[in-house]
């Protein structure tokens, strides 16, 4: 695109200058030129990371942590068994949420 303006903004005549076609395409040869000069319009594969570190991200998150941190004191207050949930529990939840999703 030739000028600074939003390709939305544009009439559809001003487009066409733009981006140097016609309402009918480019030609063979043309679309082979810019192929060439600019490659194929792809997009490139999003970077993943392995299921565990994923995992140990959604660990270390800060919310992660400080749920680490008021189930350890909550442990102290309550001493009777029921901290194990309190603890478990959010653990539980953070991977779950990560495995629905997938991938970052």
């Amino acid at each position: 695109m030739n000028s600074h303006h939003a390709i939305w903004s544009l009439t559809p005549e001003e487009v066409y200058n733009n981006l140097t076609t016609t309402p009918q395409g480019l030609s063979e040869v043309e679309a082979n030129l810019r192929i060439k000069q600019y490659g194929y319009n792809e997009l490139p594969e999003p970077q993943t990371r392995l299921l565990i570190l994923r995992f140990i991200d959604q660990l270390t998150h800060f919310m992660a942590l400080l749920l680490w941190v008021v189930s350890q004191a909550k442990k102290e207050e309550v001493g009777n068994g029921k901290s194990f949930y309190l603890t478990v529990e959010p653990c539980f939840n953070v991977s779950s949420t990560e495995l629905k999703k997938g991938r970052r």
